[in-house]
């Protein structure tokens, strides 16, 4: 079509004229913050928590079932990148006046493989996994209400994301990647 609108510009332009028209209103969404830094700083540092036992969680799962290696690999790499990720962004103080503290864990807590019963049996395992996975998941998307600075919102929202393809491929045998 010469001279004419297509439909994927029409489309891309009814698309884009809401994100326009609310980009031109009233005060910049950074200028009124809904949380502070140190609320960022809180939710950081449940999102490690719960992130270190999550990896734990695979962990003694792998460890009672070491032919699921193939299947929670992958799902454990992407674990250890996000815990990478998230540790990067806390800067701590250079002086505390207090001692660190782990935080409301909102995640699972990481058993120890002799003392996780549901977890010998390979589909109790991936369920508990599963479980994990979408509760974090859940927690992350909570999360975004209440941080102030979208780079946090930004990674949150991924970690979640991704978070969720762990369920589905727990579910599916791993085989979505």
């Amino acid at each position: 079509m010469q001279g004419g609108s297509t439909r994927r510009s029409v489309l891309a332009a009814s698309l884009a004229a809401p994100l326009l028209a609310a980009a031109g209103c009233g005060v910049p969404a950074a200028a009124t913050p809904t949380a502070s830094p140190a609320s960022d700083v809180a939710v950081l540092r449940a999102a490690l928590a719960a992130k270190k036992d999550m990896i734990g969680l695979y962990t003694a799962v792998r460890a009672v079932h070491p032919e699921l290696a193939g299947q929670l690999d992958p799902l454990l790499a992407d674990n250890t990148a996000h815990l990478a990720e998230l540790q990067r962004r806390l800067i701590e103080p250079a002086h505390r006046s207090f001692p660190p503290s782990r935080g409301p864990t909102t995640g699972p807590s990481a058993p120890e493989p002799s003392r996780a019963p549901g977890y010998r049996s390979r589909v109790g395992a991936l369920a508990a996994l599963r479980s994990a996975e979408r509760k974090s998941a859940a927690v992350h998307v909570g999360q975004l209400r209440t941080v102030a600075a979208p780079s946090l919102a930004q990674l949150l929202a991924s970690i979640a994301a991704c978070e969720a393809t762990h369920v589905a491929a727990l579910a599916a045998g791993g085989k979505i990647r």
